[in-house]
């Protein structure tokens, strides 16, 4: 099954440290980058909008997903 990615999670992922919004959050994105960093013939769909790693965004922190985001999505992809 491919993993699903928007543009700027790319960007995300080349820096990511173990932090984010929330523990489940960590714990999605670790899994994400670890499969890519560990198993590098993964397949990668590249999308628009909520990818992969959106799904564990914190249900009750305010959606950020919208606006300059799409932007930076664009740009990246």
């Amino acid at each position: 099954m491919a993993i699903r990615l928007r543009g700027h999670h790319l960007l995300c992922l080349l820096g990511y440290r173990g932090m984010g919004y929330s523990a489940d959050f960590c714990t999605n994105m670790t899994a994400i980058y670890e499969t890519l960093r560990t198993e590098p013939d993964s397949v990668v769909e590249l999308v628009t909008g909520p990818d992969d790693i959106c799904r564990a965004y914190p249900p009750d922190e305010l959606n950020h997903c919208s606006g300059t985001v799409h932007q930076l999505d664009d740009a990246v992809l």
